[in-house]
């Protein structure tokens, strides 16, 4: 293949992944949560379970499409300059990895919601367990954001991790 048809490629795939995130979080996931009051988050949720699921299965297929863009990437790369098309390699990887460990708090959540439903409301140690996983998977989409884009406007030090000063 020539570097005008990966290029082509790798074109569609950023396109298609930019369009998946933004779809997904301006359409499903932003009408199901709500950071602020976590009882609307929970009645919102648990009967839109459907919904939920369908939008974190949108935000797989593009991290697909982002691995596949990183790998189209070096290969266009890769006769410029080796260590940079495995420098871009590896942190388009570490974007894919932080990005799917974020997917693990939206399946608690789901379940968590399902849960304080079903026994009547929430408690007040649900709702903290679900503010914390709001909270947990925003900071790591933020941290895999910063490492895929790696410029300069983006400051890893905004992220306060539990046990760290």
């Amino acid at each position: 293949m020539n570097t005008r048809t990966i290029s082509k490629i790798c074109g569609f795939l950023y396109l298609s992944t930019v369009l998946a995130f933004l779809a997904n979080n301006l359409f499903l996931k932003e009408q199901l949560i709500d950071a602020k009051n976590i009882s609307i988050t929970y009645q919102l949720l648990a009967p839109n379970a459907f919904h939920y699921l369908l939008s974190v299965s949108i935000d797989f297929l593009a991290m697909v499409s982002v691995m596949a863009l990183a790998f189209s990437l070096y290969a266009i790369l890769r006769p410029v300059h080796l260590y940079l098309a495995l420098l871009a390699l590896g942190l388009r990887i570490g974007e894919v990895v932080l990005q799917a460990g974020a997917k693990i708090p939206d399946y608690l959540l789901l379940t968590l919601s399902q849960s304080a439903i079903s026994s009547g409301g929430g408690t007040a140690e649900l709702d903290a367990l679900g503010q914390m996983l709001i909270a947990g998977s925003n900071q790591a989409v933020w941290l895999s954001s910063d490492l895929g884009a790696c410029d300069e406007s983006h400051d890893l030090s905004r992220l306060r991790f539990a046990g760290c000063s």
